[in-house]
């Protein structure tokens, strides 16, 4: 059976914190679920506590390069389902852009982006998880050095 601040620790997200009752009347002590490890750390009696979790594996995110050749398939926002609409929407929303604003925007289902079509035909790719690195791709042909026009192979 675990200890109460094991158990509380554990419902916890992964990197996320709470508070817990250690000694006292008051909450002064602090949850940690780290990748690899629960933690308590206690400021009213200086209590340090740490339990390492079993059979963890760290996993590196992958991280795209900067120019890629154009997705096979775009969809058009509306295409998408309900739910990946509201999510779509919802992103641009919480970046301050309403969706009259955007012009042509598509989704990615290979590479899972939001894809902006620009005034000279570039499309670039926006992550939608914090997870995607990097944040901005470009869609289209370049030379070795990363350098080039930029031809898109999507045509509207």
């Amino acid at each position: 059976m675990d200890a109460p601040w094991l158990q509380a620790c554990k419902r916890l997200a992964v990197g996320q914190t709470a508070r817990f009752r250690c000694c006292g009347r008051t909450p002064a002590a602090v949850l940690y679920n780290k990748p690899d490890a629960w933690q308590l750390w206690c400021h009213r009696c200086k209590t340090s506590l740490s339990e390492r979790k079993q059979y963890v594996s760290l996993v590196q995110p992958e991280v795209l390069p900067r120019v890629l050749p154009a997705p096979a398939k775009l969809l058009q926002i509306s295409q998408t389902s309900a739910e990946l609409q509201a999510q779509l929407y919802g992103f641009l929303m919480s970046k301050g852009i309403w969706p009259e604003m955007v012009g042509e925007a598509y989704y990615s289902p290979e590479h899972k982006r939001l894809v902006l079509k620009t005034g000279n035909g570039i499309l670039l790719g926006r992550a939608l998880h914090d997870y995607q690195s990097p944040k901005w791709v470009i869609y289209g042909n370049c030379d070795a050095t990363g350098h080039g026009a930029y031809a898109p192979r999507f045509k509207s």
